[in-house]
């Protein structure tokens, strides 16, 4: 099987602080793996050094067999990557968002943007500035920007997280509909229904170790 993700023995420091401790792990292409730990113990570093977004203060990533460190800019198209830091732009509309993405990537997704405006609840509010928007209804466009581009591996930081029940479930439709569709999935969550109905494994993070 294909591996989608391999992390060998990585570390990231912050000044006096070690993230992150010679972390070693493996996913499958088409696997559901839920990264769990709690607050603090390096998950969303984990997810932003394998979305190419942080560099590792030592090891190797590799996406698909390549490494990260002599391909980011060849794999980085290959990623959905849902972080705290969403890379919305708050001046610009619902719509406008999601059409300069489009047009940034280059992408000839607007097949799968009705679907993803229809799920999220997003077509009413299409021509709002995105600061005029709660929380939740921004992290609905940051799933859908996330999505959008369907992509071969996704690093999800906490996606039900600030989501009311209808919209978690709208998201967790659209997870499920892209791993049917092949996609890889890696993602933190504190909610341990939402973790046993995506999850086909866990791993855990204790102070920046993987443990068993």
């Amino acid at each position: 099987m294909t591996t989608a993700l391999e992390i060998h023995r990585v570390s990231k420091d912050y000044s006096r602080v070690r993230a992150l401790k010679e972390v070693t792990m493996t996913i499958s292409q088409g696997e559901a793996v839920a990264l769990l730990g709690k607050n603090g113990a390096g998950k969303t570093t984990l997810l932003m050094i394998a979305s190419t977004l942080l560099s590792p203060s030592s090891g190797q990533i590799s996406l698909f067999n390549r490494s990260v460190a002599d391909n980011a800019n060849e794999l980085r198209p290959l990623i959905g990557a849902l972080m705290p830091a969403g890379g919305i732009i708050e001046a610009l509309t619902v719509s406008e968002n999601l059409q300069l993405f489009i047009k940034l990537r280059r992408l000839k997704a607007e097949n799968l943007l009705p679907h993803l405006m229809e799920t999220l609840d997003l077509k009413r509010i299409a021509r709002e500035p995105v600061k005029h928007l709660s929380q939740g209804y921004r992290k609905r466009l940051a799933i859908a920007l996330t999505l959008v581009h369907r992509p071969k591996l996704l690093l999800l930081d906490e996606p039900f997280a600030e989501l009311d029940e209808l919209a978690a479930d709208a998201t967790m439709q659209l997870l499920r509909q892209a791993h049917q569709e092949g996609s890889t999935l890696l993602f933190t969550s504190h909610q341990p229904h939402r973790i046993n109905e995506l999850a086909q494994r866990t791993m855990t993070l204790e102070a920046g170790r993987l443990v068993d």
